[in-house]
C-alpha cells in the first residue's frame, strides 16, 4: 500500500473510520503539525503531522485515540460491493483493480473467499477485504508518554542527569498499545 500524502482541501478517513476535513494549512510547512481541521470560525480543532498522526491534545471531539488519518476519504465503499463485476460501472471496476488488494470474491453459491490475484470474471462479485486497523504504540516513563522508545529513554536519561544518585535509570519504561474494538 502506498504512503499517505496529506493534501490541502481533501477529506480523510481516521483509524476509527470517521470522515474528517477538509485539511487546511496550519503554522507553515516547517511546523511539526503543518495540517489542521478548522471550525466555522477558523479555530483549529485538530492538528496533524505530515504522516497524518493527530497531535496529542488536539483531537476532534470523539476521535481520541483513533483520530489519526489512515487514507484519503472515498465515498465509494469498495468493501461493501455486492454486484457482479460485469455489471459494475467502469469507474468502480477500475477502482477495484487499482486498489491492490487483498480482495474477496463470491462466485455462484460459494462462500466469500480471499484472493490476492483475482481473475476479474464478469459473473463473480469482488470486493476489497477490509484491513484491520493498526494499533498505536506509545512508551511511558512514569506519567510521561512518548511516541518512541528512544524518546522515552532520552527523557529518562535527562531526569537522571538532573537528579543524580536517585536511581532513575533503574525505573522501567513501559510499552502501551492501543486496544482496538
Amino acid at each position: 500500500m502506498s504512503k499517505l500524502c496529506i493534501e490541502f482541501g481533501k477529506y480523510y478517513r481516521t483509524r476509527g473510520g470517521q470522515k474528517v476535513g477538509p485539511i487546511c494549512p496550519w503554522q507553515g510547512s516547517t511546523d511539526p503539525w503543518p495540517f489542521a481541521i478548522l471550525d466555522g470560525n477558523g479555530n483549529n480543532i485538530a492538528s496533524y503531522d505530515k504522516r497524518g498522526v493527530c497531535c496529542d491534545g488536539k483531537y476532534p471531539a470523539g476521535l481520541k485515540p483513533s483520530g489519526d488519518l489512515i487514507a484519503e476519504w472515498s465515498d465509494l465503499d469498495l468493501t461493501a460491493i455486492t454486484t457482479p463485476f460485469g455489471l459494475l460501472d467502469a469507474k468502480t471496476q477500475e477502482a477495484l483493480k487499482a486498489h491492490g488488494g487483498p480482495w474477496e470474491y463470491y462466485d455462484f453459491g460459494a462462500e466469500w473467499e480471499a484472493s490476492t490475484d483475482p481473475a476479474w470474471l464478469d459473473r463473480a462479485t469482488y470486493r476489497v477485504k477490509p484491513a484491520p486497523p493498526k494499533p498505536r504504540e506509545r512508551w511511558a516513563y512514569g506519567a510521561h508518554m512518548h511516541d518512541t522508545l528512544e524518546a522515552a529513554e532520552a527523557f529518562r536519561a535527562r531526569v537522571d542527569a538532573q537528579n543524580p544518585g536517585n536511581g532513575y535509570l533503574d525505573e522501567p519504561i513501559t510499552r502501551w498499545v492501543e486496544v482496538l474494538p
